[in-house]
């Protein structure tokens, strides 16, 4: 994310958490598997997007937050 203004390199972290969750919800909702093991699929899912997206833009700080959020989440 390097050469992005503040507000623009916010905005990219808001859509990749926006994608991250509904792709989680997408996989609980599909998958006949009790709740605790959808959970977990989602989790692994939601993980996986945010993830991959920390490696596309370069940016590893993209995953902090995402351990502070979703564990109380879940």
């Amino acid at each position: 994310m390097k050469n992005m203004s503040k507000p623009l390199s916010l905005l990219v972290v808001l859509i990749v958490y926006v994608v991250a969750f509904l792709a989680g919800l997408v996989m609980f909702w599909l998958l006949p598997l009790p709740p605790v093991w959808r959970f977990l699929c989602a989790d692994v899912v939601a993980t996986v997007v945010v993830w991959a997206s920390g490696l596309v833009f370069s940016n590893s700080s993209m995953y902090d937050p995402y351990w502070s959020v979703a564990p109380p989440v879940l």
